[in-house]
């Protein structure tokens, strides 16, 4: 049996370009039905003095690594602020020293922009010493759409109906570094919350508001014991089921009920997201969703499986790594890590 915590991650607060403080933030946290929630704003630090359990909320605080230009770097569980002068490959390998953990953020923003912000790329995809990687950013997702010469309201109204969720490029990526080493590389949902506010017409537009986001793109995850009241041991849980890609990724705007389950069954044993599985005689992944949706399984980067199901039982297993994404009525729902199957 796992235990199933729903959180957010990468969120911005006053510390730096956030438009609220983090009491405010948690609160929102709270109301959205979240479990814990992750600061990150950029390259500062001062968020930590408010981790611990706030209004039900497992508060942690990391940071993004934000140079000018490009090469975001969500970093987490580390105790001091790192410079972003050094090179990409000198502060990924400063986290590392700290003994914390990071994760490329929003590596393919569009260069085809149809608005003024410049996008925040990732550089050289050659690099591959980071642990994980942002997929699906949720501020990303509407500035690429977001088109200064078509209505504002319309957009607005229909951001979530529009979402697109990662890039073909992205998953690509990911594929690769999945099949390329031997343990699996854990994938995020960001939803790089800052409540950023466009005025026009003297109406007041919030962007990536907290609650908005909150209930949007969220990251669950899995645990083999619930979640501890002891704020130490609930942080450590956190943190391990996120760099071990015990986790999946939603989308709350397409469907409310978060009952997934998503395993590999072998002699009545369940491996789930991030684990590893051998194949027996009787081996089957079983993903089920609460409502009907186009399902892909995806087996080290290439479709194997594609269906408007609610459940799916697989039975054609080999060796290699499986993760699952989900469509409904056009629009991204679940992404899972990968589950890794091997032979005796």
């Amino acid at each position: 049996m796992k235990y199933s915590y729903l959180g957010a991650l990468h969120v911005h607060s006053t510390y730096s370009d956030g438009r609220k403080d983090v009491d405010y933030i948690v609160k929102q946290a709270a109301k959205a039905g979240l479990k814990w929630v992750i600061i990150t704003d950029h390259n500062s630090l001062e968020a930590l003095t408010h981790e611990g359990f706030h209004n039900g909320v497992c508060v942690i605080a990391g940071c993004e690594i934000t140079p000018p230009t490009a090469n975001h770097l969500l970093a987490f569980d580390i105790k001091e602020p790192i410079d972003y002068e050094i090179g990409v490959k000198n502060y990924i390998d400063e986290v590392h020293k700290q003994g914390g953990m990071c994760f490329v953020a929003h590596p393919d923003e569009s260069i085809h922009r149809q608005n003024k912000q410049a996008p925040l790329r990732w550089e050289d995809w050659s690099i591959d010493t980071f642990d994980g990687i942002e997929i699906w950013n949720y501020l990303t997702d509407w500035t690429d759409r977001y088109a200064i010469n078509k209505s504002l309201l319309f957009q607005f109204l229909f951001r979530h109906r529009h979402a697109t969720g990662p890039t073909k490029n992205t998953l690509a990526w990911w594929d690769r570094l999945n099949i390329q080493k031997d343990e699996i590389v854990p994938a995020i949902g960001g939803d790089d919350s800052h409540a950023f506010v466009f005025k026009k017409f003297n109406v007041k537009f919030k962007i990536a508001d907290y609650y908005d986001s909150f209930s949007s793109l969220n990251q669950i995850l899995y645990l083999d014991v619930p979640l501890s009241s002891d704020f130490s041991e609930a942080r450590e849980q956190i943190l391990s089921a996120i760099k071990s890609a015990n986790s999946i990724i939603i989308n709350r705007q397409v469907c409310k009920n978060t009952n997934i389950e998503y395993y590999v069954l072998n002699k009545n044993k369940k491996t789930y997201s991030g684990e590893t599985s051998t194949i027996g005689s009787y081996s089957r992944l079983v993903f089920r969703i609460p409502q009907k949706a186009v399902v892909r399984l995806i087996h080290n980067g290439v479709l194997v499986y594609e269906h408007e199901t609610k459940i799916l039982e697989y039975d054609n297993l080999e060796s290699g790594k499986y993760r699952i994404e989900v469509y409904k009525d056009g629009c991204p729902w679940i992404f899972t890590n990968p589950i890794k199957v091997c032979r005796l």
